[in-house]
């Protein structure tokens, strides 16, 4: 099955960054994972060397970011077919009260409600 606005090349390719997301999604998770096990200090959010886990905190960072910028060269792959795309002003019509007749609008009637005496 051929694209209609892409050629094979691009399937290929987005098959090739799909399977490259999925091994890179991986490689973050199970790093990231090891790296919280191993680590011994108190700050999650500075992270140091002596503090354990430190060489698969940085394979993990790692991989997330080539994983962004696999996901963003991903993304790109569509952009010709995100050029054919057209948005219209859309057609307002106002319809006035007072220019529809009055058929089209049903007259309502005053009913009492009988009160108890």
């Amino acid at each position: 099955m051929v694209p209609a606005v892409n050629g094979t090349i691009i399937v290929y390719v987005r098959a090739v960054l799909s399977a490259l997301t999925l091994i890179l999604t991986i490689a973050t998770i199970v790093p990231g994972y090891i790296s919280m096990s191993e680590f011994q200090g108190n700050d999650y959010k500075k992270w140091l060397p002596v503090d354990g886990g430190w060489d698969w905190h940085v394979a993990s960072t790692i991989c997330e970011w080539i994983l962004a910028i696999v996901y963003c060269a991903f993304l790109l792959t569509f952009v010709p077919e995100f050029r054919l795309i057209n948005f219209e002003d859309p057609v307002v019509t106002l319809m006035y009260l007072d220019k529809i007749g009055s058929a089209a609008i049903p007259q309502k009637t005053e009913t009492t409600m009988p009160q108890d005496t």
